[in-house]
């Protein structure tokens, strides 16, 4: 999430504070870690959501779950446009046991297109992740389909289907009523 603003010295202080937070929170020092995220916050403005999202995986990172759903929120509301809050809410709300929450506010994303397809994709797996792998599993198949990024096309009841072994060759009818490829004969 960090933003590259051309200036070499600002990037360099952003990516330093990021560092140094990551050694602080790798180190088991989380109000450390904290005090930097707000320093961050300061010195990036208001309009940069880097400290948000550093400071809400820290709180998933720690088993903070509701604490990180309600930063989550409140981020959401501060940078509407940030795609990555709805994944990060609906990836909360998923590891608090509310799956069906986190696929509703997922499904709101849906616009009908190509890119839906990442979606259906994380739906499908947080379904899987939860137990629900059946619904995961549909979920998967069908957003193949509906998002259009992939045509399949319909197979046809009556139409031949042939298995890599047959090559093409017509099919006779067993003595148990199975098709099976006809027989060559030798010469």
């Amino acid at each position: 999430a960090m933003v590259e603003t051309g200036n070499v010295e600002w990037d360099l202080a952003q990516l330093s504070r990021g560092s140094i937070m990551n050694l602080q929170k790798s180190g088991g020092r989380s109000s450390d870690a904290v005090r930097t995220i707000d320093r961050m916050r300061r010195v990036l403005g208001k309009d940069d959501s880097t400290a948000d999202l550093i400071y809400i995986e820290l709180l998933r990172d720690e088993g903070k779950r509701k604490e990180a759903l309600e930063a989550v929120q409140a981020a959401r509301k501060n940078f509407p446009a940030e795609a990555e809050f709805v994944s990060l809410e609906a990836q909360t709300l998923a590891d608090l046991g509310r799956v069906d929450e986190a696929v509703t506010l997922l499904r709101g994303q849906l616009k009908g297109n190509a890119q839906d397809f990442s979606t259906y994709l994380t739906i499908s797996n947080l379904y899987t992740q939860a137990g629900r792998g059946r619904e995961g599993a549909a979920t998967r198949v069908s957003s193949f389909a509906k998002s259009g990024a992939y045509s399949v096309p319909p197979v046809a009841r009556n139409e031949r289907r042939t298995s890599a072994f047959d090559h093409g060759r017509p099919r006779r009818r067993s003595s148990r009523g199975v098709s099976a490829p006809a027989r060559r004969r030798v010469t």
